[in-house]
């Protein structure tokens, strides 16, 4: 159906394009375009402040890193990697051991 809305191509390594594919799936994306435009609008979430403004991310940027260990990284890096519906599986896991935790203070963790 046309659009009026602005249009434009972008080329994509084979990469990308598996991850745009692997993202349409596992959100039940009706297009590539939904898939496509809800990452695009992750990513400007992701850089933008409360004030609208472009905020630069950087990996050595101290107000990201600062406080995380490098075992938190490496964390943090296996939970970058999973599929979506991997990670809810695992926040669902990790919220019914932190009810066990607070049901029981002496367990040990």
């Amino acid at each position: 159906m046309p659009t009026s809305k602005p249009r434009f191509m972008v080329t994509v390594s084979d990469d990308m394009h598996k991850q745009i594919e692997n993202y349409r799936f596992e959100n039940r994306c009706k297009s590539q375009t939904q898939a496509i435009n809800e990452l695009i609008e992750l990513g400007i979430k992701r850089v933008l402040t409360s004030d609208g403004e472009l905020v630069e991310i950087k990996n050595d940027d101290p107000a990201i890193s600062d406080g995380i260990d490098e075992k938190e990284r490496e964390w943090l890096t296996v939970y970058s990697s999973l599929t979506p519906s991997n990670r809810r599986l695992l926040l669902g896991i990790a919220e019914l051991l932190l009810q066990e935790q607070a049901a029981d203070p002496d367990a040990q963790g």
